[in-house]
This record gives C-alpha cells, structure tokens and sequence, in this order.
C-alpha cells in the first residue's frame, strides 16, 4: 500500500509539474517528458513497468541536463547557492538553466528507482510493499 501511495504522489507532482510549464517559453518538450513521467509512476503505483519506457525518458532527461549543465557550472561556480532562488532574468540565463537541471536531476532519481522496482518485479521479488 505505501508503495502505491508513494508512487501515485510522485505522478501527481509529475503531472503538477507539467501543467506549470503552460506558460513558459518551450511548454511542449517539457509538458511531454513531466507527463511521461507522470504517467510512468501512475503504472508503477500498480506494479506495472515498461523498463524501455523508463529508460528512454530517463535517457532524454539526461541528455536535456546535459545540455543544460553550463548554466549549472555557471551557477555552482560564480554564483551564491541561494542565487538560484532569486527572480529569473535575461542577464542572469543561469538561474532558470539551473533550475531546470535539477527538475531533470529529479526525474532521473525517480526513474532510476522505478528501473530498479521494474528489475525486482521482473525477478519475482516484492517491490517494497506491494498491498
């Protein structure tokens, strides 16, 4: 039970995240890879996992941080930690990079931990609590 309630509340920041991005300059690649997400972690809330799907979104996250990471060295290395929490701006492009970086970070933490549920499913063994 704990494991569906887990997974169902991360898919509801997924899709919480998804439709904030509405109003941002490129909506549409983010709103696609915040509800693939989202819609991964309402299946795994039902112990069914596609480890393709997985991985393919992780993998396109990664490769959006990866393009992404200057801003984050620009920050981490000429910037104050909290900077990240100021306004966004033109003259500080870092900020929303950062930003940005670390939502793909935490996408990559939660498909990872899904990868590792759908291994552990596939092998027969309990995914932390299945109720």
């Amino acid at each position: 039970m704990a494991h569906r309630i887990i997974n169902s509340i991360i898919a509801v920041m997924f899709f919480m995240a998804a439709w904030v991005q509405y109003n941002d300059t490129d909506p549409w690649g983010w709103i696609a890879l915040y509800g693939a997400m989202g819609l991964i972690s309402v299946f795994a809330a039902f112990n069914r996992y596609n480890a393709l799907a997985i991985v393919a979104v992780a993998g396109i996250a990664l490769l959006w941080g990866a393009y992404l990471f200057p801003g984050v060295l620009e920050w981490l290395q000429h910037h104050a930690f909290l900077d990240l929490t100021n306004r966004m701006s033109d003259a500080q492009p870092y900020i929303e990079e950062a930003r940005e970086a670390l939502g793909l970070l935490l996408g990559v933490l939660i498909m990872g931990y899904h990868f590792v549920c759908a291994r552990r499913n596939a092998e027969g063994m309990d995914v932390i609590h299945t109720g």
